[in-house]
């Protein structure tokens, strides 16, 4: 009396498995011949697949040594009211006072919405500023940009009012104002033209 063979379902099973081990075994030996040819190190290989990890696969120094970037605004440009501002603030009307009181607390308010442009500039400059990797010497970590904006809020003009010295830090500075085109308008009431600040941006 013949014994009957596994059922179907019992070899496709047995038949996966074993190729399995094979692929595992093929595997093993592979990594073995690799490691002989690499000298022992195992790191040498290249685990992540491409593309994946592109930050991952800078060289370390890329990421190491890099110092603190500070970046400062100071105004240059008065606080000027706008005449049509003076001239409403002589009279008595809704939501002025009269005379140099009025004039002075309309200042006050110019004032405070000139701040969020001043900050608004160091914010979008800060986020923009790629400072170079390399140590630089700390006669060589400042430099000062005079940004203009006219009055929609676009950047006129922007020139170093005194460059660092070195030459990748001037670079990286040129390039992230570069790509700062527009910040915020002024506010009607403000009289001049333009608007200039001085941007110090600083390695510590």
């Amino acid at each position: 009396m013949s014994r009957a063979g596994p059922s179907p379902g019992v070899q496709l099973l047995l038949g996966v498995l074993t190729a399995n081990l094979a692929m595992a075994l093929a595997w093993v030996g592979y990594r073995m011949v690799e490691t002989r040819e690499s000298g022992g190190n195992v790191q040498d290989a290249q685990w992540l697949p491409p593309g994946d990890f592109a930050s991952s696969m800078l060289p370390l120094a890329a990421g190491m040594g890099r110092e603190r970037k500070r970046v400062t605004v100071q105004r240059v440009s008065p606080v000027l009211l706008s005449d049509h501002e003076r001239t409403l603030g002589m009279f008595q009307l809704p939501g002025y006072t009269l005379g140099e009181r009025g004039g002075r607390a309309l200042t006050e308010e110019l004032e405070r919405v000139l701040n969020a442009v001043d900050h608004r500039v160091r914010t979008v400059l800060t986020e923009e500023w790629v400072p170079p990797v390399t140590r630089l010497p700390a006669s060589q970590k400042e430099a000062v940009l005079s940004v203009v904006l006219s009055r929609d809020g676009r950047v006129a003009r922007r020139f170093f009012v005194r460059p660092s010295g070195s030459d990748a830090l001037d670079s990286s500075i040129v390039a992230a104002a570069s790509r700062v085109g527009q910040v915020l308008p002024l506010p009607q009431a403000y009289g001049g033209a333009e608007y200039e600040l001085n941007v110090t941006f600083r390695l510590e």
